[in-house]
């Protein structure tokens, strides 16, 4: 049935190998990723592949291209962005989001469906 040399999430379980998940959690929904972690315990989208340069050329290299990119109009973009999103009531908007989000955790809410009024 099981085989001793494999670890137990490599074993299948009904022809269906487990691999442990990512489990990092998204901002917006709250709810863990169920991403194929890699090796160091998360996915590809959540900071499993890439760790950053690692020498001084790299290094170097990257605080270039972030100067360029900031000196080429990148500062302005993203700062008419941030406005944009702020006309748009986007702090309020995610003040809502994460009251929500703590809120589907309180047993008021999960045994009982009890919304309070500044949520619905």
């Amino acid at each position: 049935m099981s085989d001793p040399t494999l670890l137990p999430w490599m074993q299948a379980t009904f022809r269906k190998p487990i691999y442990p998940r990512c489990g990092a959690h998204s901002r917006s929904t709250g709810e863990p990723c169920k991403a194929k972690a890699l090796p160091n315990g998360r996915c590809r989208n959540h900071g499993g592949l890439s760790t950053g340069p690692k020498t001084l050329e790299g290094r170097n290299a990257i605080s270039q291209a972030s100067r360029q990119r900031m000196a080429s109009g990148g500062k302005e973009k993203a700062l008419a962005g941030l406005r944009a999103w702020l006309d748009a009531g986007g702090r309020e908007k995610r003040a809502k989001q994460m009251a929500w989000r703590h809120w589907k955790r309180n047993p008021l809410y999960t045994f009982f469906g009890i919304v309070p009024s500044h949520l619905r």
